[in-house]
């Protein structure tokens, strides 16, 4: 049976231990079933900062009038999809690359423990399962998946989360308009994104403010820019979702009262 050193789970931020352990002459394994590069790389900061500067630009033209200087705010959603695709495509380079580095074996698939210390990898491809493998050491940095909330009738409406809007489900051309569940940083940064490039978005938030990670300042900062480009719920859960001739219709109740709209 083959042994390593050391075996990461997840080509997200487990390939920085990785490269330790390459450094330091270590036998490695890494197992990976979705692209190389995580959720970093592939849906989530990267691709994400090459809509977010757009819609920066946007923005900060439609301030400079307040300066005396005017801009013409049209974009080109294809290029800007285009651009975004780009670097989330780099995975591929990433991986090609990793084949050819000496100690390194790369599982594509997800592993699974079959006993202390010994691991198979059912592949990704359809063929089948790997034999087992033994490591000293296992890091798993699998991640985490997105978390969809129990709303009734939402499965049947349909929705998008931030793991599906950079695959299957990217746009391609803008959506007219967006309600988005939730106030988190994700979600804020999608709720600039699309404001910016003209979609009319509700956000939706259960907490008492937006970005409650952050600091009370920050999200009454946040809550005042936001009012002005979109309409902005908080204190309110979404309860259930249909659909009617106008499109998706998401019911809300106001957490402290219960009153729903």
């Amino acid at each position: 049976m083959t042994s390593y050193d050391l075996v990461v789970i997840g080509s997200g931020a487990g390939l920085n231990v990785l490269n330790v352990g390459l450094r330091r002459g270590l036998s490695c394994a890494l197992v990976e079933s979705k692209k190389i590069g995580g959720t970093c790389l592939n849906r989530g900061c990267i691709p994400s900062k090459v809509l977010v500067c757009p819609a920066d630009m946007i923005r900060k033209s439609q301030h400079a009038s307040k300066l005396g200087v005017n801009f013409e705010s049209e974009f080109d959603w294809a290029l800007i999809s285009k651009r975004m695709w780009s670097q989330i495509n780099e995975s591929k380079i990433i991986e090609e690359n990793l084949k050819h580095i000496p100690n390194l074996t790369v599982y594509r698939g997800v592993g699974e423990f079959i006993e202390d210390y010994t691991m198979r990898v059912k592949f990704t491809d359809g063929r089948g399962y790997s034999k087992g493998f033994k490591a000293n050491k296992f890091v798993i940095a699998s991640g985490a998946r997105s978390s969809v909330p129990p709303i009734e009738g939402l499965a049947d409406v349909g929705y998008v989360t931030s793991d599906s809007f950079f695959g299957e489900k990217f746009p391609d051309k803008l959506w007219d308009s967006l309600i988005i569940i939730g106030g988190g940083v994700i979600a804020a940064e999608f709720a600039h994104i699309f404001s910016s490039f003209g979609t009319k978005v509700k956000i939706i938030e259960m907490a008492s403010r937006l970005v409650s990670t952050e600091e009370p300042e920050v999200s009454d900062f946040v809550y005042s820019n936001f009012k002005r480009f979109m309409d902005v719920y908080v204190g309110k859960k979404a309860v259930s979702a249909h659909l009617d001739d106008d499109g998706k219709v998401v019911t809300i109740e106001d957490v402290n009262s219960g009153e729903r709209q």
